[in-house]
């Protein structure tokens, strides 16, 4: 079973991903025929075990998971309040929802809005733009600029800004083990912070 050579250890080779022609055989599936679909790709994995020679036993495969926890890191929110954050450098913007600004009476400008689309092709408008709002990791303290949202699914998403401002760097050490390392800009001041799963930081623990 192909299946099998799926576990936690590295791989000493490498797989060829070879086309081959249909040629004149019409019985293949999904009624592929050589005028219709001439070419069609070979699964590695198959191709691979065909060509091991009898007996041989197959080098263990090392995949990635078919899904992996968001990571988060706790940040305290202009002074009052310390808020779960994801982290997503493929985000343009730093967002925050109304839900938390509310909570913490965050106040902020509705003049500066943005129209986002989504993926089912809706559009959404920011509510508006808090500036230069203290926002503390660790011992580092530094100020953001936080796009207002009605209702994400998230509190906070630390976008791009983030990392250009702190120079982050993320140190993956193991698939449950990842740290952000973020430099003060202001002071130089460096640190390393842990990060957890979605929903499971020690504050949600408690």
């Amino acid at each position: 079973d192909p299946s099998d050579i799926f576990e936690d250890i590295l791989p000493t080779f490498a797989i060829e991903e070879p086309q081959f022609s249909l040629g004149s055989n019409t019985n293949t599936a999904n009624g592929l025929t050589p005028d219709k679909a001439p070419f069609a790709s070979v699964d590695p994995v198959e191709a691979y075990i065909d060509s091991l020679p009898n007996r041989e036993e197959p080098v263990v495969l090392t995949v990635a998971k078919d899904s992996q926890s968001l990571c988060t890191v706790m940040m305290l929110i202009n002074n009052k309040e310390e808020v779960e954050c994801i982290h997503n450098s493929g985000s343009q913007i730093i967002s925050m929802s109304a839900e938390i600004a509310s909570n913490i009476g965050l106040s902020y400008d509705p003049n500066i809005v943005l129209n986002m689309q989504s993926a089912n092709g809706t559009m959404d408008q920011s509510l508006g733009l808090a500036r230069n709002i203290p926002c503390t990791i660790g011992d580092i303290t530094i100020y953001l600029q936080i796009h207002i949202l009605w209702s994400p699914a998230y509190d906070i998403l630390l976008g791009h800004p983030f990392d250009v401002l702190t120079q982050s760097m993320v140190n993956t050490l193991s698939d449950v083990e990842t740290t952000i390392t973020i430099t003060d800009p202001n002071t130089g001041q460096r640190c390393t912070i842990p990060t957890f799963p979605r929903g499971k930081s020690k504050r949600n623990n408690r």
